[in-house]
């Protein structure tokens, strides 16, 4: 997700010159110069994803990182609804009552370098002191670098600045044009974010999300497989609680979770996990409950409940479209082409969450950051995938919008900012 210290000029070239011409031209079809190293990632469930030239219809139960079929987020979301429902109806004369169970879920956006943002609210939320234990955790892209973190829970929010003050030395390394063109799979390596999300992942946080999925709680990660083309959301709580690989097998399959969900599709390489090819959650989805607002709806309807659940999305982008002064040439146009479309996808993703709560019955509420031109970053910084300027004053902002008197705003508002555009 960034670039190193070659000059801004010459990288800017690459991301707009190159990708396109990777593109159209499959430069980068290849996987065999430069992939990552494949892992199985085995031990959770005793089935893994369907050979290559299996059809998707064939693939009769979810794999250990991989698609849950409709049976799956069933159980899942039965999991959250049987783990509170024992706390509060604990005798079948309470459940003949209809029971109402709160359910808390916390969603968190796309957003490359903006996610900073997100690492900033959650630690400014736990300084204020009311941010809950969420029932589950979804995290797409740069969502999905912190969700592990936040999902572990308050105790290992020091690790919530790993996106903040960081720059493109920090996240990537060039490949160089002649790299692609003679094989490599993306513009930029990913060895020095990896290492950063490695290096956080510890025992203790890993043994924390465990033991909030033994207490019924899940945590998903969205990422596209680039051979099925669908969108896969890999059950890494379930993973970590009941696999029995060693600690240091364990950290590398969910390290590859987080590789996955951020691997920006030409420039970053995509990930391996078993037989699935996987690139960025944003190819499909920027937020997705979907799948989850079905699995609570049947499992309310088994249980005799009723559901009161609270949404909150953690919107790594201000939701601004400005105007540009485009140059006629293949930079230009590649540049505001590749911006306009993540900015496209993403704002049909929060209006289509937005509907699907209102007719779920869910209370939703959002947290997005700041006007970004409002920061005090220079030219140059900006122009930077990932900026150290950028990333530390977003996560300072985070903080401070958490601290404030209403750091949300309601569905309404969040409808009128999208639309603005």
């Amino acid at each position: 997700m960034a670039r190193d210290g070659q000059s801004l000029n010459a990288m800017r070239w690459l991301r707009a010159a190159l990708l396109p011409l990777c593109l159209v031209l499959q430069a980068c079809a290849s996987v065999g110069n430069g992939a990552e190293v494949t892992r199985q990632c085995t031990g959770l469930l005793p089935l893994e994803l369907p050979p290559a030239d299996t059809p998707v219809t064939q693939a009769a139960s979810p794999p250990l990182f991989g698609p849950l079929e409709d049976d799956g987020f069933e159980n899942m979301m039965g999991r959250i609804l049987e783990s509170n429902l024992e706390e509060i109806a604990p005798t079948p004369a309470r459940r003949a009552r209809r029971p109402v169970v709160d359910i808390h879920i916390l969603a968190l956006s796309t957003g490359g370098q903006y996610g900073a943002f997100a690492g900033g609210f959650l630690e400014g939320w736990s300084a204020r002191g009311d941010r809950p234990q969420f029932d589950l955790v979804t995290g797409a892209s740069a969502g999905g670098v912190l969700a592990p973190i936040i999902f572990a829970g308050k105790a290992f929010d020091d690790r919530l600045a790993l996106t903040r003050n960081i720059g493109e030395a920090d996240v990537v390394t060039p490949n160089g044009v002649i790299g692609v063109l003679f094989g490599r799979p993306s513009l930029y390596g990913t060895g020095p974010l990896e290492a950063r999300v490695s290096n956080a992942i510890t025992p203790e946080m890993m043994e924390a999300i465990a033991q909030r999925w033994k207490q019924g709680d899940e945590i998903l990660l969205g990422a596209t497989d680039l051979r099925t083309g669908r969108f896969d959301q890999l059950h890494v709580g379930e993973f970590a609680a009941l696999s029995p690989l060693s600690f240091a097998e364990k950290r590398d399959c969910l390290t590859d979770a987080v590789m996955a969900t951020s691997a920006i599709p030409g420039l970053f390489p995509p990930r391996r996990i078993g037989a699935a090819l996987y690139a960025d959650a944003g190819l499909r989805e920027h937020i997705f409950l979907a799948d989850v607002a079905r699995g609570l709806e049947r499992q309310a309807v088994a249980e005799n409940a009723r559901l009161n659940v609270e949404v909150t999305l953690i919107i790594n982008s201000d939701l601004r479209v400005r105007e540009a002064d485009i140059d006629e040439n293949l930079q230009e146009i590649a540049t505001r082409s590749f911006d306009l479309v993540i900015d496209e996808g993403l704002r049909n993703s929060v209006l289509s969450t937005i509907d699907l709560a209102e007719t779920s019955g869910w209370r939703l509420r959002a947290a997005r950051m700041p006007d970004v031109s409002g920061l005090d970053c220079s030219k140059a910084e900006r122009e930077l995938l990932f900026s150290p300027c950028i990333t530390d004053m977003l996560y300072r902002a985070g903080q401070a919008a958490a601290a404030g008197a209403d750091p949300f705003i309601g569905p309404d508002e969040l409808r009128r900012r999208i639309l603005e555009f």
